[in-house]
């Protein structure tokens, strides 16, 4: 799931009107059905709401790739 569709999920459940949470982020009212309806926000506005609705991001860990050399393989005489 996308983190934008996690966030939506949180707006809904929040319990909190549209209304309300933009007036608590500073968001402009027009911003929040475009964004429940597929729209993009503005970092400004994905930082206020994660604040807002307790988000929290953080890099997850990746595997370690491993250093495959590619190309001729070296005979051995």
């Amino acid at each position: 799931m996308a983190f934008s569709d996690k966030l939506r999920n949180a707006v809904e459940a929040s319990g909190l009107s549209r209304y309300r949470l933009c007036q608590m982020t500073r968001m402009e009212q027009a911003a929040m059905p475009r964004f429940m309806g597929g729209t993009g926000l503005t970092l400004d506005s994905v930082d206020a709401l994660c604040e807002t609705l307790g988000f929290e991001l953080r890099p997850i860990p990746s595997k370690p790739v491993a250093n495959k050399r590619r190309g001729r393989r070296r005979r051995s005489t």
